[in-house]
């Protein structure tokens, strides 16, 4: 029978131990190696934005509510860009992530504006590696103007479970704000990539949550 899992099943799962748990992991490599095989997609990341952000959440070196000592700076010239993307290229990387700090880049902005003109130029470039961007919470329009630009791919990690993140991760913002963005991604078919966190103070449920939430944002 082909059924999926139930969240009561899937936390069954994780009090076997013993060897019964190395029965299990060979199950589970059996189904990855049939339905995804042994090849691997990498991607190089640009930290084209460093630090001084708003958000608060407490994973995060980039926020500026913490002493950490990080370097920081504005988004990156266009020129650094590119070296970093034909790099990633010659890496053999399959993607190219623009990372930010920061809340969000806006439609409207200079920022916005230049990650625009890089993945214009980029394109002209007739390198086969895809350009993709993590540039925080965006509404529908900012992620159909990327897409039409070509950035294929979006970035947001749901971090935990929806009834953890305000008290594990942050309160300057909600999770639904990040399953918003990726919502509005899905729907104008762009590629989304989103995670989350593990050893932040969650439980195993939290972390049976976020996966089952991931799926149903398939």
């Amino acid at each position: 029978m082909n059924e999926d899992i139930t969240r009561e099943e899937a936390l069954e799962l994780f009090k076997i131990n013993g060897f019964k748990l190395n029965e299990l992991f060979s199950v589970a490599n059996e189904i990855r190696e049939k339905y995804c095989g042994n090849s691997i997609h990498t991607c190089t990341i640009s930290n084209a934005k460093s630090g001084e952000c708003e958000e608060y959440c407490k994973f995060c070196a980039q926020s500026a509510h913490y002493n950490t000592n990080l370097t920081t700076y504005d988004l990156e010239e266009r020129d650094i860009l590119m070296s970093e993307y034909k790099r990633a290229e010659k890496l053999g990387s399959t993607k190219f992530g623009l990372v930010t700090s920061g809340r969000s880049i806006k439609k409207g902005s200079e920022e916005f504006d230049s990650i625009k003109e890089f993945v214009r130029d980029a394109k002209k470039e007739n390198i086969n590696t895809n350009i993709c961007c993590s540039i925080g919470l965006l509404d529908e329009e900012e992620l159909k103007e990327l897409k039409e630009t070509g950035v294929t791919r979006f970035h947001s990690n749901m971090q935990t479970s929806i009834s953890a993140y305000n008290k594990i991760v942050a309160t300057t913002h909600k999770i639904d704000d990040r399953l918003d963005t990726i919502k509005a991604a899905k729907k104008i078919g762009m590629e989304v990539c989103s995670g989350g966190i593990i050893g932040m103070g969650e439980t195993w449920e939290d972390r049976i949550d976020m996966a089952f939430t991931l799926k149903e944002l398939r």
